[in-house]
């Protein structure tokens, strides 16, 4: 048995890994193109991308940047990303400390954002998303989601 364990491990992660990227595909099943010229454009109006844990979350967002194009097809690549204060963001009515460092747990709530550009560097598109709330994601206007086959 001992000369099939590595081989076992080595099956098992690659199931493991395979089972990610599924998942991903799977969250992004239904993605339709947005009727609102400011969904994604706006800190009023982010891509909303919460995918249970916020470590599902960021690998989730980076999922979706990658799979956005252009509507003629041309593909996009990230140039900056950056965080600013959510304006919806409602403070709790109880505040949360840390129990190690005394400070507050929590903030202002934070959107990020990506600017990317399109590989002729001709055009620069900024999208917000925020990774803390959940909604249904959808395209933003002059943009197409490949999805995988």
């Amino acid at each position: 048995m001992n000369k099939w364990r590595p081989f076992l491990i080595s099956l098992l992660a690659i199931a493991v890994l395979q089972g990610c990227v599924m998942s991903n595909a799977r969250f992004f099943k239904k993605t339709t193109p947005s009727d609102d010229p400011t969904y994604g454009y706006s800190v009023n109006n982010p891509v909303k991308i919460k995918n249970a844990e916020l470590k599902h979350s960021i690998n989730s967002t980076q999922y979706y940047l990658s799979r956005l194009k252009m509507k003629n097809g041309e593909p996009l690549r990230l140039l900056q990303r950056g965080s600013v204060l959510n304006p919806k963001f409602k403070d709790r009515d109880v505040t949360l400390y840390n129990r190690y460092t005394g400070q507050p747990i929590g903030g202002g709530g934070v959107l990020d954002y990506y600017t990317l550009a399109t590989e002729s560097g001709k055009d620069t598109v900024r999208l917000y998303i925020d990774m803390y709330s959940k909604g249904e994601v959808k395209i933003p206007a002059g943009l197409i989601f490949d999805r995988e086959k």
